[in-house]
């Protein structure tokens, strides 16, 4: 993106941006890669402790959040990874090209450290210890654009599915393949 599109980079992942500026016209498309979904454990607890102090405790839950995801997204980009979308307190990541199923896997492991990590945080109300469960699948996988005039990319179908399901029977620290 150039000119005033630019600003809007970081919150428009990277397939989107180029899907708009290549083809309008085509709302499915077949993607090969793997898919990541991150979701992280222990903001519900901090919110509600945090909830308490009012003011304070939503400034210091957004400050929290927002070294979390911005150290994962890193952590991710590193290995190729695009973020898909935010679900709460989880994070859709996608990995395609030459190699997408090892630098997947090595971004999950990467995540998993991470989190391990940074997932420390002491708080107005106290220590706070935030996990990850994750699920990972390879595919080929059907993404939409959907809606108009306002576009949302969504993934469809049973090798999305497969992902989701593989992270819901990840236990905390878990990467589910």
């Amino acid at each position: 993106m150039t000119g005033p599109g630019h600003l809007l980079r970081p919150y428009v992942p990277e397939m989107v941006a180029g899907w708009l500026h290549d083809d309008l016209q085509t709302r499915v498309r077949q993607v090969d890669g793997s898919l990541l979904l991150a979701d992280l454990s222990g903001f519900t607890a901090l919110s509600e402790r945090l909830a308490r102090l009012g003011r304070e405790g939503a400034e210091q839950l957004t400050e929290v959040i927002d070294e979390i995801f911005s150290r994962l997204i890193a952590t991710a980009h590193a290995d190729g990874g695009q973020l898909l979308s935010f679900g709460g307190d989880a994070l859709l990541l996608l990995f395609t090209g030459a190699g997408h199923e090892a630098r997947a896997a090595h971004a999950g492991h990467a995540l998993r450290t991470e989190v391990r990590g940074a997932g420390q945080h002491t708080t107005g109300v106290g220590a706070v210890r935030l996990r990850v469960s994750m699920g990972l699948h390879s595919g080929t996988f059907s993404v939409a654009l959907v809606g108009d005039p306002y576009r949302m990319l969504m993934l469809v179908g049973e090798e999305a599915s497969v992902t989701v399901r593989a992270e819901h029977q990840a236990r905390a620290g878990d990467i589910v393949v």
